[in-house]
């Protein structure tokens, strides 16, 4: 399904490019690079946090596919160091456009790239009777990915035809920040509340802040 969410994500951009008049070359090229660094991040954060928690284990660093995952706390940092980076080189003004197809066409790729942990079972809900996804040995768990994989998908729609000036970004982040933190309390944790509602309110404090950074410097976003 990642493959998937990445053949998303370019589709999206790509259209919603093409019918803001934004300069696709320019959406590809950011959002190329924030995969890439979403990647990167997302692999070194599940490194580092298995390295904190047996640095004794180290074979697993030479095979991406073993051992540690890819940790979307670390993704999502990534990418959106490399958005702050691409703000400085393209400009306020061309990069409220960029980024208004940048961040809805991601979270879709993400919103995708989930579903398939339903079906692979690498990041399972919590023990359910009621609505469960049934699965070989006979568990029924909450299918989690489902759970922010739908609700993104639609906010991304419904992002769409909001105006191409910051705000689309926002209110996709912002979405996904809720749908994410909701999302959580049906995951396979130790606690109710746990590092997956962190990472949620972090999206929410990264959104809400630009919002309030460009307000707050006389662009109306």
């Amino acid at each position: 399904m990642a493959g998937l969410g990445l053949l998303l994500a370019f589709a999206v951009s790509w259209w919603l490019a093409r019918r803001d008049g934004t300069r696709w070359p320019e959406v590809i090229a950011t959002l190329a690079w924030s995969v890439v660094a979403a990647v990167v991040g997302a692999r070194a954060w599940s490194l580092i946090a298995w390295w904190c928690s047996d640095p004794e284990e180290v074979r697993w660093i030479w095979d991406p596919l073993d051992g540690a995952g890819y940790a979307s706390a670390g993704g999502l940092v990534a990418a959106a160091v490399t958005l702050f980076v691409a703000r400085t080189l393209f400009g306020a003004g061309a990069f409220r456009r960029i980024v208004d197809a940048v961040v809805p066409a991601g979270f879709a790729g993400l919103a995708l790239a989930r579903l398939g942990c339903v079906f692979e079972r690498c990041d399972p809900g919590r023990p359910t009777a009621l609505f469960g996804v049934l699965y070989p040995d006979g568990a029924s768990l909450h299918a989690f990915g489902a759970y922010i994989t739908f609700p993104t998908l639609i906010l991304v729609a419904i992002g769409a035809f909001r105006p191409a000036d910051g705000r689309r970004a926002v209110f996709v982040a912002m979405g996904y920040a809720v749908v994410r933190f909701v999302a959580e309390f049906a995951r396979d944790a130790p606690a109710i509340v746990h590092a997956g509602h962190a990472v949620a309110v972090g999206v929410a404090l990264v959104a809400g802040g630009w919002w309030w950074f460009d307000r707050r410097h006389g662009r109306e976003v």
